[in-house]
């Protein structure tokens, strides 16, 4: 009788095993896929973002400059030059989708070209030469590192979006199965149970 009962419920046991060891390696799967997500890809939209603002503040103080406010426009600047790099450094350390290296690189290359120009815009004292520089060099490079990092940006949005889509899909797979499995388990225990 004993071991007509064990024999009865092991394939149930069987099922409740198989199932919670898939769970225990599905949540540590999730788990490690969430992590990476917050630690790469979320680190370089802030990288981006903050370099993109810093930025702004840097052409806007050039701006100033052109304006009658000189002082002013050095010390935004100053105050904004250091974020940028910074997070430029965050950026260059943390490169992990294809094509990012080669933004990382863009951004390095334009930034340095950038400050090689700003400082000496910085150095004019004729106003319509300032104005030149200001409008023909400055402000196209600006653009073009807003535009990388804004690519930047976009690609780790996009992947994080991606990431999230296949964890959703993984999971929603992941339930259908348990509730196979749960009915299989279900519709083994009536066999015992008619006989008895």
């Amino acid at each position: 009788m004993k071991r007509r009962i064990f024999f009865g419920i092991a394939p149930i046991l069987l099922l409740v095993a198989g199932v919670g060891i898939y769970a225990i390696v599905l949540f540590r799967s999730l788990g490690t896929k969430i992590d990476l997500l917050l630690k790469e890809n979320y680190r370089s939209v802030v990288a981006g973002q903050q370099m993109k603002e810093s930025l702004e503040r840097m052409d806007s103080a050039a701006f100033f400059t052109l304006v009658g406010e000189d002082v002013r426009g050095r010390q935004l600047y100053q105050q904004n030059e250091p974020i940028f790099a910074q997070n430029l450094r965050i950026e260059e350390h943390n490169v992990t989708l294809p094509g990012e290296q080669a933004l990382a690189d863009s951004l390095h290359s334009l930034f340095a070209n950038y400050s090689s120009e700003i400082a000496k815009f910085w150095n004019l004292s004729d106003l319509p030469q300032k104005r030149q520089v200001y409008f023909q060099t400055l402000l196209p490079l600006a653009t073009r590192i807003k535009d990388s990092a804004q690519e930047v940006i976009r690609i780790n949005e996009e992947n994080m979006l991606a990431e999230n889509q296949e964890a959703r899909s993984l999971s929603s797979k992941s339930i259908r199965l348990m509730v196979i499995v749960g009915i299989l388990g279900i519709g083994s225990m009536y066999p015992p149970l008619a006989t008895s």
